[in-house]
């Protein structure tokens, strides 16, 4: 949840890098996907019933929390990770993101064989490289191990 509200914010905050995990692309699908992931495949159609209620629990309708629509906005140099067996934040949905963000402002890193989770802790090497090349190309300072 922390990298979707980053996004919705992202345009409002003065940012030199933005750096996310495993972000859901629409709360529709992430919860249309949770649904399925616990209860099984029969449970996927259930998400829209309970999105119906979104608007008294959340004050804002399902609509309104799509990462994915407000990635449009970005100005913030952005790279997102995301592991190719994460069955909560699927690659598709951070595809969705990069797409919709305004072209070169974000990209795509898959972390293979990791699932949701600490990205870090699956490869910490792979990890630290991808991300600390990522920073040290947008702040300017000098890579890892240089």
């Amino acid at each position: 949840l922390g990298g979707a509200a980053l996004l919705f914010a992202a345009a409002e905050l003065e940012l030199e890098a933005l750096v996310l995990e495993s972000v859901y692309a629409a709360l529709d699908e992430a919860t249309a996907d949770r649904l399925e992931l616990h209860l099984g495949a029969w449970a996927r159609p259930l998400a829209g019933a309970l999105l119906l209620q979104s608007g008294w629990w959340l004050g804002a309708s399902a609509e309104e929390f799509r990462p994915a629509a407000y990635a449009a906005r970005l100005r913030t140099p952005t790279l997102l990770l995301v592991g190719d067996r994460d069955r909560h934040a699927p690659e598709s949905a951070s595809r969705s993101i990069v797409a919709s963000a305004p072209p070169g402002i974000a990209r795509l890193h898959v972390v293979r064989g990791a699932g949701h989770g600490d990205l870090h802790a699956h490869d910490a090497a792979v990890y630290e490289a991808v991300v600390g090349a990522f920073l040290a190309e947008r702040l300017g300072l000098p890579a890892l191990g240089a």
